[in-house]
């Protein structure tokens, strides 16, 4: 994908003098993020059973807005409601937004971002 799409032209560094692998870098290397994510993805394999994603945290969230009284008549999501697995996807979902926020910070490039076409948005929402 980098031969065809060129990660570093979509950006414009403000400072070009910072590594790419520092928590305080403005961006960083495509390649280096995919290391961390796919070591990620294997122990949560190892510990969970489970691969790393956040399409069943919406679940586990719907889970406790109801009671369990309430939840006898959604089987669906009772199932959600308890087990490590699930717990653990919304800790995921809570430490991707924490660490985005944290490192955004640190980068000093909170706030910053550029808008994205809709046609792109699209676009990327579909091949996600």
């Amino acid at each position: 994908m980098e031969i065809f799409v060129p990660w570093k032209k979509d950006y414009t560094f403000r400072d070009s003098t910072r590594p790419f692998f520092l928590v305080t870098s403005e961006v960083w290397q495509p390649i280096i993020g995919g290391c961390c994510l796919g070591s990620l993805q294997f122990f949560s394999l190892i510990l969970l059973s489970k691969s790393l994603g956040s399409s069943s945290a919406f679940s586990s969230f719907a889970s406790f807005i109801f009671s369990k009284e309430q939840l006898e008549r959604y089987p669906y999501l009772k199932r959600f409601r308890s087990g490590l697995s699930n717990i653990g996807t919304l800790w995921f979902v809570f430490s991707v937004v924490l660490g985005s926020f944290i490192s955004s910070n640190f980068s000093g490039v909170f706030a910053q971002a550029q808008p994205v076409h809709p046609y792109n948005a699209v676009l990327g929402g579909f091949l996600l």
